[in-house]
């Protein structure tokens, strides 16, 4: 069974720096997962909510390859830290 097709009007097209993007990522995956189905229902207010989230993760994993890397903890600690640097002109270190 193949999904329909939808409409380019019915599309959204973001465009991020890769750090926020990866950042982006990992906390929407965290959100969209808790751990279980009474925390969850406490998290979200309509059960459309974390579908939408997990549409984000699925579009991210898309474009991104950081997510699978073997070192992926790295990848986004050092993505975290350049853009908090990036953002505040701190170094993550001076913003703990």
């Amino acid at each position: 069974m193949t999904e329909p097709e939808t409409p380019a009007d019915d599309m959204v097209t973001l465009t991020l720096p890769r750090d926020a993007a990866i950042v982006a990522f990992d906390v929407i995956a965290r959100l969209a997962d808790p751990p279980d189905a009474e925390l969850q229902s406490a998290r979200f207010g309509h059960p459309a909510e974390p579908a939408a989230l997990w549409t984000l993760v699925a579009a991210f994993e898309q474009v991104l390859s950081a997510p699978f890397a073997e070192d992926y903890r790295g990848e986004l600690e050092a993505a975290r830290a350049r853009l908090f640097q990036e953002i505040t002109g701190e170094d993550i270190a001076e913003g703990s």
